[in-house]
């Protein structure tokens, strides 16, 4: 596992922050990196993004482990900086506040109708953006969240980016899954060795940002613009990327997560 030192001026604070605390982010070079905060939200990254290699996802931000050097050593993740020269990320919050004039949260809650939230937000998307197939796009992401009980995907971590010179829209490589796999240890999901503790925590876990439940929000939005998302990984894969965790993480850890996944992969074999 790579040990990098970061500086107190290198971190950095951005709007995309989770919605259960602003963990650190330090930019060095070319790299962004994140410190765990609620719990193994590092892992998360790790195994999410290795898995969707073996999807049908073609842009996705790929994540490493790290140990973070700083007064007290921590675990964290490294990724690429996917922004070229001359981009800026916009967070759909951001977009509505910009373009509309208003706060996607209050306009969402005045719209009745799961299927009718989703339909609103990408319709506006796409008439701001020029971007047809965002309602598509939306879709896969809500599909990824609902196979990987992501809580945290709320309109600060669903974005576009804009270039500034060409005034061009493209989509935004799949980011930011740091809450999935229920990492958070520290509020809602304290670590346990049972079973039947973890599939409480699955029942009880709840979706962002159309709906309470995953399945309601990866519905309403096939309803609309069609499935997205198949997979093509086996528990192989997931074993594989598991054991470059054990350092990190330790078995505890690493058995819980591979008991959310098999029972994930039973519930969803369909999309294979």
């Amino acid at each position: 596992m790579q040990e990098i030192r970061l500086k107190e001026e290198e971190r950095a604070f951005s709007e995309g922050k989770t919605s259960k605390g602003n963990q650190w982010k330090w930019k060095q070079g070319d790299y962004w990196y994140k410190a765990d905060y609620m719990g193994y939200e590092s892992l998360s990254e790790v195994l999410v993004s290795g898995l969707l290699k073996y999807t049908n996802v073609d842009q996705y931000v790929h994540y490493d482990l790290c140990r973070i050097l700083q007064e007290q050593t921590v675990i964290g993740c490294r990724s690429h900086n996917f922004l070229e020269e001359g981009e800026n990320l916009i967070t759909l919050d951001r977009l509505f506040r910009m373009y509309l004039g208003c706060s996607i949260v209050d306009r969402l809650d005045k719209i009745e109708g799961t299927r009718n939230r989703v339909e609103y937000v990408a319709e506006n998307v796409a008439e701001i953006t020029g971007l047809e197939n965002f309602g598509k796009y939306l879709t896969m992401l809500l599909e990824v969240d609902a196979f990987f009980l992501n809580e945290d995907r709320h309109m600060n971590n669903i974005a576009v980016i804009f270039h500034g010179e060409s005034r061009k829209f493209r989509l935004c490589p799949v980011f930011d899954n740091g809450l999935a796999l229920l990492a958070d240890t520290t509020v809602d999901f304290p670590v346990t060795k049972e079973a039947a503790d973890v599939e409480k925590y699955i029942q009880k876990i709840q979706a962002k940002p159309f709906a309470r439940d995953f399945e309601e929000q990866a519905d309403a939005a096939e309803q609309i613009y069609g499935r997205q998302w198949k997979i093509d990984f086996t528990m192989k894969n997931v074993e594989v990327l598991l054991r470059e965790c054990m350092e990190g993480y330790g078995e505890v850890i690493v058995e819980r997560v591979r008991y959310i996944m098999r029972y994930q992969m039973r519930k969803y074999g369909k999309l294979v």
